[in-house]
Formats: C-alpha cells, sequence, structure tokens
C-alpha cells in the first residue's frame, strides 16, 4: 500500500466522518423536540466508526497486502501468460512513494503519537496522583446502595468506590474493573442514589470505553479540527442521554434534585479525559442539559424516528462517496502535477545518458518471458533474481530500430542492467540510482533478444516500459 494510499484512506474517511458528524447536528436541530437525545448518541457512535476506520482497514490492508498473491501478465500480440510475484505494485509507485508523499505520512504519524501519547501520559499521571490521595469508602450503606443499583442495571463486575479531598465531582473510570470516585464528603441517601445512578449507567453502556476511544481517534485525525467538536459533542450527547435513562419516569421534583447536584458541582469539576462524570464545565452545555432535565421528552414519534434513521442511513454511504471522491481527486490533480515536472525532468535528460558495455559472454537466462511485441510500448513488472538474465522472446528488428527502455526499480541502491542480446553478443547499460532511461538502435537487421539483468546481492523488482518504434 502506497504512502499516498494510506494519505487517502485518513482523510477520506476524517471527511467522511466530519459530514456525518454535521448531518448528527442538522438532525438535532429539526428532531430534537420528538426523539429523545438516546438515539442522537446512538448516531454519535455510528459516526465514531468512521473516525475509527482508518486504523482498522490500513491495518487490514497492510496484512492482506502481506499475504496475497495474483497473476501479472505482459500484454501483446504474442501474448503468452507470464506469472510474477504478487507483492509487486504497478509502474508508478515511486511517484506514489515519492518524498512529499513520505514526509507528510511521517508529519500525520508524528502528530497521532505526539497528541495520543501526551493525552495518555498525561491520564495515567492524573490516575497515579488521584489513587494516592484517595482513600477506599468503608460505608455500607454505599456498598449497598451500589450493589442495589448495579443488580437493577444487571452489572455483574465488582465496583469500587473511592473517596477523596481533591475532587468535588464524582466519575467513574476503568473498563474491565470499574472505579467510582467520590468527593470526600457525606451525601443522604437520595443524592447518592442519583449519583451512583448516573455513574453506573455510564459504565453499563459502556461510556469510559468510547471516552478511551475517543482519546484515540483525537490523536489519530489531529489535523482535522472538527474532530476537537466531536468529540466536546460526544461527550454532551453520552451525558445528556445518561441523565434521560436515570430519570426516566421520574418526577419533577426529583428532577429539580438531580439538577441541584449538577448545579452545586459545576464550578470545580475536575473530569479527566477518559472518565465519565456528572458535571461539565461547559457553561452553554450545562444550561441546556439543565433544559432537558427539567423538560422530560416523555414519547419519541414513529414516524420522526423512521425518517431520522431513514435519512442517516443514506447520509453514511453519501457521505463516504463524497469524501473519498474529493480526496481522490485532489490526489490526482497532485499527482498529475508530479507526473508533468518528472516528464519535464526526463525530458531534459539526453537520451543516450547511459553508456553501453558490450560483452560476449553471455549468462544463461533464468526465465524466458513471452509478450514482447516488434513495435508499440510493452509495460513490465517483475522480479529479478540476484543474478542471471530474465530474457523475452527473440524479435526480428530492422535496421535503425529504436528499443527505449524506461524501467526503475524500488529502491535507489538496487543494480540491474537493460540490454539487447545479438547471438553470444550483448550490449547493455547499467541503472543509476535505480533506473534506466536509455534507447539503443539497431545498426542490422537480425534476430534480436530483449533482456533484463540483476546485479544486486539480493533480488529486485522492476517496473516500467519497453517502447520499440522501426
Amino acid at each position: 500500500m502506497m504512502a499516498s494510499d494510506i494519505l487517502l484512506l485518513i482523510i477520506s474517511l476524517s471527511l467522511a466522518g466530519s459530514i456525518l458528524y454535521v448531518m448528527v447536528l442538522i438532525m438535532h436541530l429539526f428532531f430534537k423536540n420528538y426523539i429523545k437525545s438516546r438515539w442522537f448518541y446512538s448516531m454519535m457512535k455510528i459516526a465514531m466508526i468512521f473516525f475509527l476506520f482508518p486504523s482498522i482497514l490500513i491495518a487490514l490492508l497492510a496484512w492482506e497486502r502481506f499475504l496475497s498473491t495474483t497473476s501479472n501478465f505482459i500484454n501483446g500480440a504474442d501474448l503468452s501468460k507470464a506469472f510474477f510475484p504478487s507483492n509487486t505494485d504497478t509502474f508508478g509507485r515511486h511517484l506514489q512513494n515519492s518524498a512529499i508523499f513520505i514526509i507528510l505520512l511521517c508529519i500525520w504519524l508524528a502528530g497521532f503519537i505526539i497528541c495520543y501519547a501526551a493525552a495518555l501520559f498525561q491520564e495515567l499521571l492524573l490516575m497515579h496522583h488521584l489513587r494516592s490521595v484517595s482513600n477506599e469508602c468503608i460505608s455500607l450503606d454505599v456498598y449497598n446502595l451500589c450493589k442495589s443499583i448495579s443488580d437493577r442495571y444487571k452489572i455483574n463486575n465488582h465496583v469500587s468506590i473511592y473517596q477523596s479531598d481533591v475532587i468535588t465531582s464524582p466519575f467513574i473510570v476503568g473498563i474491565f474493573g470499574p472505579t467510582i470516585f467520590l468527593p470526600d464528603k457525606t451525601f443522604d441517601l437520595e443524592v447518592l442514589d442519583l449519583i451512583l445512578a448516573h455513574e453506573l449507567w455510564h459504565y453499563k453502556s459502556r461510556d469510559v470505553l468510547y471516552k478511551s476511544v475517543m482519546a484515540f481517534i483525537s490523536g489519530l485525525h489531529w489535523f482535522n479540527p472538527i474532530i476537537y467538536f466531536f468529540s466536546i459533542s460526544f461527550s454532551n450527547y453520552a451525558e445528556i442521554a445518561c441523565d434521560e435513562i436515570v430519570l426516566d419516569g421520574c418526577r419533577k421534583e426529583k428532577r429539580l434534585r438531580y439538577a441541584e447536584i449538577i448545579v452545586n458541582m459545576i464550578n470545580t469539576n475536575k473530569e479527566t479525559s477518559v472518565s465519565v462524570g456528572m458535571t461539565d464545565k461547559q457553561i452553554n452545555f450545562t444550561k441546556r442539559r439543565l433544559y432537558y432535565i427539567m423538560h422530560e421528552n416523555t414519547h419519541s414519534k414513529k414516524s420522526a424516528i423512521l425518517l431520522m434513521i431513514t435519512l442517516f442511513v443514506f447520509a453514511c454511504p453519501f457521505s463516504v462517496f463524497a469524501a473519498v471522491s474529493t480526496t481522490a481527486y485532489a490526489q490526482d490533480i497532485f499527482i498529475n502535477e508530479l507526473l508533468i515536472n518528472q516528464s519535464e525532468q526526463e525530458a531534459q535528460i539526453p537520451i543516450n545518458s547511459f553508456m553501453e558495455h558490450t560483452e560476449t559472454v553471455t549468462p544463461a537466462a533464468v526465465n524466458t518471458i513471452s509478450g514482447i511485441t516488434p513495435r508499440g510500448t510493452n509495460p513490465i513488472d517483475l522480479t529479478l533474481p540476484e543474478t542471471g538474465r530474465v530474457t523475452f522472446n527473440t524479435l526480428t528488428l530492422s535496421k535503425g530500430t529504436t528499443v527505449k527502455f524506461v524501467i526503475g526499480a524500488d529502491n535507489t541502491s538496487d543494480s540491474f542492467r537493460c540490454g539487447i542480446a545479438q547471438g553470444l553478443k550483448s550490449t547493455y547499460v547499467s541503472s543509476s540510482n535505480g533506473t534506466v532511461n536509455h534507447t539503443f538502435t539497431i545498426k542490422e537487421t537480425g534476430d534480436y533478444t530483449l533482456y533484463l539483468e540483476g546485479k544486486s546481492s539480493s533480488e529486485v523488482h522492476v517496473s516500467g516500459m519497453i517502447t520499440i518504434k522501426e
């Protein structure tokens, strides 16, 4: 897989996820009074998958690339099948792996490592400090209440509860072993029931896992400014959906008590990036959250849900198509510019800048391939052995016929020869920086054999073309 292909994949799916995120915001604007918030949160999870796809697809494509084999053919009038190893790309891989794409890929990778590693290190450091200044809760009433809520939510894992005087807002951490941190103060059972229900539902709905994935995605798409808004919105929808579940069917008095808890804790909240807590410092979001708490959406209209799901389902493939098409178009323009520059550079190189050599000792051919036509352009894509020639079918060429080799290897350090043999006499040129761009002129009519010969310490993959003109 080429460097430009990886960049295309990352940017395309980043755009696709961004488009879906905008779609969710638009749908929320029109359907918020008819559909419960948990539906919008579910759509945000789907959008999150699109942001996560690059890491999955790159791994799968790299693995498939490593294992797969196919058959490649040289086309011509005298075509005969020629099979080569499949772990080779077609002519043009040098362009796609050009320095600009590799540099951009390295910049993206460095940004991902720095952003994700920094967030992870900060989180681990914070949690280590928090655990060192926290004490395990020893209140039986608290644990009995927690056990009762866990049974209600069908949570089988043991839930640890710690208290600390350095936090003012409760939150939960731990994907497999959940731990709830509470402020070091006394809560009445009604308040504690709401707090524990909120935190345990976050664990039940895997919000802690989703927040950990979101930290990874934020690093993966660090170059996309929309990802930062998406991360905030994702967390906000998680909180509103959790409030909705916890308060489902509750009376206005209990909702008011719940809102008071949030207001009392809002000013000094210390929520971490991969923890999920009751409060958030965003004033506008807090106002919106309190509105949803006090104005219960008691029903979701089936027609509105069906319409929203239908629109979102259709938006998924269209967003991917739009993102991929746009990015691929930009990639094509960029590659075409590189092709033009490359062609201009090649045009400035004299055709016979490679020195011809002659030898009379002809090595035995390791492999003979049919398919070279006596006129026109013949694409080449094959692997040369360490030593020995790969020859093509014998051609009858007239005096004055030109045979142009434009061949490139994967690495500039690879060495090989391109040549023409007539009987025991061979005329060849050696590669320079892993490439050959040379034209042979036939001096007398006769039968000739074109060949490529490896001259490296290992196999050499080459691709390019041989053009014959009379």
